[in-house]
């Protein structure tokens, strides 16, 4: 799938008030959900609990780690790597696998 395909895919399920479990690959589900607050053309935003202010991620975010997801789900690039591009990648995965999981 390309990352084209996603993104509309996450256009198409994420809005206003989807909860999204946290999830990582090493821990599975773990910590507390966020939730989608907004999601437009260049932009996903969401809530974490407990946090003061929405967190704002961008497309090319997204991008950059659908780059890296297959590798990511077979431990050959961990989450530290993703860390070093991006500082939404707790949200990213947690989404990423979320739509791949709504789509089985």
């Amino acid at each position: 799938m390309t990352f084209e395909n996603i993104w509309n895919t996450i256009q198409d399920r994420l809005y206003h008030g989807v909860v999204i479990p946290n999830w990582t690959k090493d821990r599975g589900y773990t910590g507390e959900p966020f939730k989608v607050v907004r999601v437009n053309d260049d932009v996903v935003e969401v809530k974490p609990p407990g946090a003061r202010n929405i967190q704002r991620i961008p497309r090319e975010d997204f991008q950059r780690v659908y780059q890296v997801w297959a590798d990511y789900l077979r431990g050959k690039t961990l989450r530290s790597e993703i860390r070093e591009f991006t500082r939404f990648s707790k949200y990213i995965i947690s989404i990423l696998h979320w739509i791949e999981k709504s789509a089985r």
